[in-house]
């Protein structure tokens, strides 16, 4: 017996690019940044590594200047001695293309690569993921130190693996390049300007364009169908960015090697996290091997596991297989002194497990070594700011030690669930766009579903309009299917 929820409610009260990896072991880790401690202590932090029972760490994807300091200056001798006394110690690597926080001598000799706005703001240097994902010179010198770094160490033995970029998205970019290429998109789509102008009624307000140069897409439109368009196109953007950086990491990638990316999820509260509307994860997946996310938490007594639940329930449904949990945290998870709430004794253990029963392959804590200076002081590694070990580096040194013991009991599990949610990301858009409720976005309004479920201990997956698996499931509950097209119609009367 099959049977269909769908909820109208507003809240009144495998890869393209290659096979899925089959790991032979639970990966267990951390990143490791040797360019942000302010002594040498590499030889002292890979045993204290290896000691904890640590078997991989990430590495390298957010420190292009110390790769590349001045422009066409490459420095790896540094890196080359920390990967051969990972492999020394018999420490895998998963190495990350460090494009998504770009050096200063970049940026001022081409001011236009910080995004600008839809706007028409720019953004300023100083942080990170502040730049147009679709600059030519973006594109250009990132490619350039992307085959530097992958050819100098596609072949070490250490290397496992790569991830391209982080926490990927488009950050709006809206330059008038930008613009110029939601205008091929919309060619693509609607093919014909009286097409464009009839589906999405532009004679209203007198918007109705007569050839393809004349659309103008700013903060100001009013027209609902144009800015659900434009936040399609910005997602597009982010997939294909991904694939640009994957098909230049596979002409490198060696036999056994992976490709994955570090989705990051959208916090609908404080305590409870949901789907990404900046990026169709779904879509940017094709273009990796393995998911691999982000899980941020709080501790104490806030700890109620749904977060990791949901992003561990999310990352395996998008390539229906296991993922890797690329960051979560040891201890403290703040980027200021307030809401520095430290996990109990047992409960970074208790996440662990957590995410491995929703499917993780691989659990690595961020960061190894609390970060000194420099702008996420707070969130605090598996080693203190006094490099001395302490409760963290004991609890999850404890936890390694299970690993190895049982560890070929918990790689590869498979989930059968007889539950799913419908996450659509164009209702998700139109709901944004539309503002159809004051109190509640989409993703807060599917995640309250997916909470009710959680407290009566009903596991589920999390299924699209394209998934090609819904007979899989006993029910299906559709939060919110603002908008449809006849072809999702069809597919649910097909299933009911």
């Amino acid at each position: 017996m099959k049977a269909i929820i769908i909820l109208f409610c507003t809240f009144l009260s495998f890869s393209v690019f290659g096979q899925f990896p089959k790991f032979d072991r639970l990966l267990y880790g951390a990143e490791y940044y040797y360019e942000y401690i302010p002594t040498d202590r590499l030889d002292k932090d890979v045993e204290l590594i290896k000691q904890a029972g640590f078997n991989t760490v990430r590495m390298g994807e957010s420190t292009w200047s110390s790769f590349e300091p001045v422009e066409g200056k490459f420095e790896f001798a540094w890196f080359d001695r920390v990967m051969d006394a990972m492999h020394k110690a018999n420490i895998k690597v998963i190495i990350g293309t460090p494009t998504y926080a770009v050096p200063q001598w970049l940026v001022r000799k081409y001011p236009d690569i910080m995004v600008k706005t839809l706007a028409g703001g720019q953004a300023e240097y100083g942080s990170r993921q502040n730049m147009d994902i679709t600059h030519p010179d973006y594109r250009k010198y990132s490619e350039r130190i992307i085959r530097q770094l992958i050819a100098r160490y596609c072949k070490h033995p250490a290397v496992i693996g790569y991830q391209i970029d982080n926490e990927t998205k488009s950050y709006q970019t809206s330059s008038d390049r930008a613009k110029a290429m939601f205008v091929e998109f919309l060619k693509a789509k609607y093919h014909t300007v009286d097409s464009l102008n009839q589906c999405l009624n532009l004679a209203f307000w007198s918007q109705k364009i007569s050839k393809w140069d004349e659309l103008h897409i700013s903060n100001a439109c009013a027209n609902k169908g144009l800015v659900w368009e434009w936040k399609c196109f910005q997602r597009s953007l982010a997939s294909g960015f991904l694939k640009w950086q994957a098909a230049i990491v596979n002409e490198y990638k060696q036999p056994g090697q992976f490709i994955t990316q570090n989705f990051d999820f959208y916090w609908t509260d404080a305590f409870s996290s949901g789907p990404q509307p900046e990026v169709d994860h779904f879509d940017a997946a094709q273009y990796i091997d393995v998911v691999g996310i982000d899980v941020y938490h709080p501790m104490q007594d806030e700890l109620d596991g749904r977060i990791i639940s949901y992003c561990g329930d999310e990352a395996r449904s998008i390539k229906r297989n296991n993922f890797l949990c690329m960051e979560t945290g040891a201890q403290t998870m703040s980027w200021t002194p307030a809401g520095c709430f430290p996990p109990y004794d047992g409960q970074v253990r208790l996440c662990f497990y957590s995410m491995i029963a929703c499917g993780a392959n691989m659990v690595q804590y961020w960061p190894w070594q609390s970060i000194h200076n420099g702008g996420e002081n707070y969130v605090k590694g598996v080693i203190g700011h006094d490099f001395e070990t302490g409760r963290a580096y004991n609890e999850v040194s404890k936890i390694a030690a299970e690993v190895k013991s049982i560890g070929s009991h918990l790689i590869n599990m498979e989930k059968k669930n007889n539950v799913a949610v419908l996450y659509s990301i164009d209702a998700q858009n139109a709901c944004d766009v539309l503002e159809y409720s004051k109190k509640y976005t989409y993703s807060q309004t599917l995640v309250h579903f997916y909470n009710a479920m959680y407290r009566q201990n009903i596991e589920m997956d999390i299924i699209t309009p394209q998934s090609n698996n819904w007979n899989d499931y006993k029910i299906i509950i559709i939060p919110t299917l603002y908008l449809a097209s006849d072809k999702l119609l069809n597919k649910i009367n097909d299933y009911v």
